[in-house]
């Protein structure tokens, strides 16, 4: 990390010159690819996003001149506000698919768990920058209490996969805080042993089921397998039947005849598979390595300790997201909930990404860049 003295007042030009401009253009390259393979899905759908990428930009832009230091100071109310909307989404939310995850505003469902990522980052980091004592065992209980309490009440929704995404933003925050590795170590045990507690007794039926689909598909029933399994058997179809070179934008029998459910949302990048190939998830999935890069290098170049935190958080969040929805299209996790970032379709999630990036050129425009 280098040391340089802190701006005091926002500069466009380090928050979109170097490492900034350099996020932006590859999240505009996905944005443009996910417009592409939604209109392959529906064209209602397409014109709708297309209105979400508006607004959008237009919250990215408050937040990038938005001062994030103000955002980390007062950050305990943030994370306050987003237990309530947590609670509130519990006793007053929209029930959809068996869950209860949407408060509705007018016309638009809010994800509430979304709005408590940001803030579980930016108090995560402002904890861990003024902690003098981050590899004391007992200083990282705090922070472990802070993402256990959002991810317990997300998993009651239920929402297996966005309570998990709250675990590795923990640990990528901490390391990059300098926590002591054993310390690390323990933690990790702690969380281990938690895990048969909470499959058991926070994972409604049809979760657990999921899971055992992932890890014991050869000691369900036949029923079982194709109840649970529909979702990745379609997936599969989808992929496989893409081949290298795909069937083409459009031409794709499981997206076209509806076969490949939620094709637009959680499956998209089957989607690519059937109509791009191998090569087209293969490039996609380039594009997302190339824009965590980009957002480390822009981490590594500001010196302000929360800054940096921030950006780490977002990008583990990130990475998880990309991780998880697009093994479970091949079989290589669990069946989750979890959108493609900036790729799949919804309103909230897309407001959520950006508003995270418009952060992240905040730090870079309050911050300084040695990249710019």
């Amino acid at each position: 990390m280098q040391a340089r003295q802190r701006n005091q007042k926002f500069s466009a030009r380090d928050a979109i010159f170097g490492m900034g401009g350099v996020i932006v253009f590859f999240i505009m390259i996905i944005l443009m690819i996910s417009i592409s393979f939604i209109d392959s899905v529906s064209a209602s759908y397409a014109s709708k996003q297309m209105q979400w990428i508006v607004v959008a930009f237009f919250v990215s832009l408050i937040a990038m001149y938005f001062d994030y230091r103000w955002l980390v100071r007062n950050s305990w109310l943030l994370y306050g506000l987003g237990i309530f909307l947590l609670f509130a989404t519990a006793g007053m939310g929209e029930m959809r698919n068996g869950s209860r995850r949407w408060i509705k505003l007018g016309p638009i469902l809010f994800q509430t768990s979304d709005f408590m990522k940001i803030a579980t980052i930016l108090l995560l980091a402002r904890i861990l920058s003024q902690n003098s004592n981050k590899e004391k065992l007992m200083s990282l209980f705090l922070p472990f209490g802070v993402v256990a309490l959002p991810c317990s009440l997300i998993l009651l929704q239920p929402d297996m996969g966005t309570s998990l995404v709250f675990v590795p933003i923990l640990f990528a925050m901490i390391f990059i805080a300098g926590a002591n590795t054993k310390h690390l170590k323990t933690i990790i045990i702690m969380a281990l042993l938690l895990l048969p507690i909470v499959y058991s007794y926070g994972l409604k039926d049809y979760q657990q089921k999921r899971v055992k689909m992932f890890l014991f598909q050869n000691t369900m029933t036949q029923k079982e397998r194709q109840a649970e399994g529909y979702h990745l058997t379609q997936s599969m179809i989808a992929h496989g039947s893409g081949g290298f070179a795909g069937k083409g934008l459009g031409e794709g029998t499981q997206n076209r005849h509806g076969f490949l459910p939620e094709r637009h949302t959680d499956f998209i990048f089957a989607v690519v598979g059937e109509e791009w190939g191998f090569i087209g998830t293969t490039v996609l999935l380039l594009l997302y390595l190339f824009l965590f890069s980009a957002m480390l290098m822009a981490a590594y170049s500001v010196s302000c300790s929360s800054g940096q935190l921030i950006i780490v958080g977002v990008v583990a969040l990130m990475v998880m997201q990309t991780l998880v929805n697009t093994s479970m299209t091949v079989g290589m996790a669990p069946i989750t909930g979890l959108p493609l970032p900036f790729m799949s379709y919804g309103g909230t999630s897309l407001l959520f990404c950006c508003c995270c990036v418009g952060i992240i050129l905040s730090i870079l425009g309050h911050e300084g860049s040695s990249y710019s």
